[in-house]
């Protein structure tokens, strides 16, 4: 509830800008962890909505399932896209985890999530 109650917030917010972007990323299958079914299930929901509300997604769809490859891409393509947007909404949905009080990426053998943009 409380995310369907901040999803509206934000929405009514942006609702007077003129080019809106959004980069939706659902990561549900692993290659070491278990599946998830909400991950995608939500990035649609999300995708679906930010397109009723005039936003152009990067990739045209919600980003599922990305490898590490891919995500880097979208990532530097939402960047590009920002650059002359009056608002951009970045939403990710997957598995979030620590090990030994570090967050580990999701990816075998990344060291690391951020990419320049």
């Amino acid at each position: 509830m409380f995310r369907t109650l901040l999803v509206l917030i934000l929405f009514t917010a942006l609702a007077a800008a003129q080019k809106r972007v959004a980069l939706v990323v659902g990561i549900g299958a692993y290659q070491h962890l278990p599946v998830l079914a909400n991950p995608t299930n939500d990035a649609a929901l999300i995708g679906s909505t930010l397109k009723d509300l005039g936003f152009s997604l990067v990739g045209g769809a919600p980003q599922i399932n990305l490898d590490k490859t891919g995500f880097d891409r979208a990532i530097r393509q939402f960047g590009a896209a920002l650059q002359d947007a009056e608002i951009g909404v970045f939403y990710f949905a997957g598995h979030g985890l620590q090990v030994q009080r570090t967050s580990p990426t999701p990816w075998p053998g990344s060291s690391q999530i951020l990419v320049e943009v």
